[in-house]
């Protein structure tokens, strides 16, 4: 019989009391649900074997092996159902809330509740938190973010992501190197097109340029002509012509300023 002092109920686990249990095995569990990795009573690991039985609460937020289910059953007053349906949506191992799938080149799921990323084994994790270091570096991360997953310390390697991706970062980049009207938020955008590969900026630039952002701002369009000045002079006269029609007297003044 089991005791209440047994040292498998030091853990967590009140919250399992009178909850439905599906059965399934170690094969099923290392495939659909590879972020449990072992038991919540006794710490047995999952192995990828279809002889190896496991049990798991409905909410998937943990599992429990054959043993400690046999063992604590009565105690926790469970309900075994078929295992028929179980739902193997990919589930943050912390907060238990459905992953959302990113296609960044490390990490595979990302949980917005707890702002961590997963690789696609489970196996290394990324806290968003320890990058930020101001509240204008936390929403440009998020921005990037909203971008399939896209990470500031991509921005480097922004050549090796399909172009419908990075792209859109670029022309996130450029609103807050060109937008703003904060001197930090516009420096902090061209510190980070700064790092991008300059043959590949070359290639998009102009293509973004037209299709992302509002040159006809005469604001923004001076800022765009300083940061091409600066960075990538030699896509000046093709940024200056993308107004080349305009009759707007501001923008003309500026294209003036930089012929």
């Amino acid at each position: 019989m089991i005791q209440k002092d047994d040292w498998r109920l030091l853990n967590d686990v009140e919250y399992l009391k009178n909850k439905e249990i599906n059965p399934t095995d170690g094969e099923e569990l290392a495939k659909n649900a590879p972020y449990l990795k072992e038991c919540i009573f006794c710490w047995e690991k999952v192995r990828d074997n279809f002889r190896q039985w496991w049990y798991l609460p409905t909410d998937m937020s943990c599992c429990i092996c054959e043993e400690c289910y046999n063992d604590f059953k009565d105690m926790f007053n469970w309900r075994k159902l078929d295992g028929w349906d179980i739902d193997w949506t990919m589930r943050c191992p912390k907060c238990h809330t459905e992953l959302k799938v990113i296609s960044n080149q490390d990490y595979v799921y990302s949980c917005e509740n707890c702002n961590i990323l997963y690789d696609e084994n489970f196996e290394d994790e990324l806290q968003l938190e320890k990058h930020i270091t101001d509240w204008r570096e936390e929403a440009l991360m998020k921005s990037l973010y909203e971008i399939d997953g896209f990470l500031t310390e991509d921005i480097q390697n922004i050549n090796t992501f399909e172009s419908h991706i990075s792209e859109k970062v670029l022309s996130v980049l450029l609103e807050w190197a060109c937008y703003g009207q904060n001197t930090a938020g516009i420096v902090l955008g061209r510190k980070y097109i700064a790092e991008i590969p300059k043959q590949w900026l070359q290639e998009h630039l102009l293509t973004v340029v037209k299709e992302y952002f509002d040159y006809t701002d005469d604001w923004n369009y001076r800022r765009l002509l300083e940061l091409v000045k600066e960075q990538i002079p030699e896509l000046l006269n093709d940024i200056i012509a993308v107004n080349s029609d305009t009759d707007n007297p501001h923008l003309l003044d500026i294209i003036e300023d930089y012929r």
